[in-house]
């Protein structure tokens, strides 16, 4: 059994983590951020120009998917002249811990 300390504890705990927690896996659960996820965990840096090539979906929709990513905080964007690239945030905790999960499903 928990004390009242405990308890009180837990969902200080609980209220400030399971929203990003939540928000980060409710953004992976659409296909084409997943797969914009993994790209960039394997390749490190992308243009999103590219990755809407690759995807074989429009600009806007991809500028749409990376905002979704972007405010769950598992991008970051850095701009280079006219092109915008995405690369994972490796300071979230929810991304080092994930990285190496894709990494092991490349090489098998």
């Amino acid at each position: 059994m928990l004390t009242k300390k405990e308890i009180e504890q837990n969902r200080k705990f609980l209220n400030k983590s399971d929203h990003h927690f939540a928000a980060a896996l409710k953004a992976l659960g659409d296909i084409n951020r997943f797969r914009i996820f993994r790209m960039l965990i394997i390749h490190k840096k992308i243009s999103i120009s590219t990755i809407a090539k690759v995807l074989r979906i429009s600009l806007p929709l991809t500028s749409l998917h990376v905002k979704v990513l972007v405010n769950a905080l598992l991008l970051v964007k850095s701009r280079s002249g006219k092109k915008i690239f995405l690369s994972v945030d490796r300071r979230n905790p929810l991304v080092r811990a994930l990285a190496p999960v894709f990494n092991l499903s490349i090489k098998n």
